[in-house]
């Protein structure tokens, strides 16, 4: 039981970190490619640990767990694409 409060305890603090540091580096720093690649990077990084420890999906089936897993890398990837090729983007779905 122990284990269990202080993992718990861990995730919610690297939420907690990840999400100020977001914060901070998308209001102080200058939009860059390396900067629109960190903010969804930490995305990523927190999706999993949400889905990993806090939803416990470590043990569900393979199925479940990865159409969840999938959906932070696939969301950050194109918020990324979007932003650092707008005029690609808009070419594309233009008629």
């Amino acid at each position: 039981m122990r284990w269990d409060v202080n993992r718990l305890n861990f995730s919610w603090i690297i939420l907690i970190i990840f999400t100020l540091m977001g914060a901070f580096i998308a209001e102080r720093a200058e939009m860059s490619m390396l900067i629109v690649i960190l903010v969804c990077g930490t995305i990523a990084v927190k999706g999993v640990v949400v889905i990993e420890h806090l939803m416990g999906l470590h043990s569900a089936p393979p199925g479940i767990r990865w159409v969840m897993l999938s959906y932070f890398f696939i969301l950050p990837s194109i918020i990324a694409l979007s932003v650092l090729f707008p005029e690609v983007l808009a070419e594309l779905t233009s008629l």
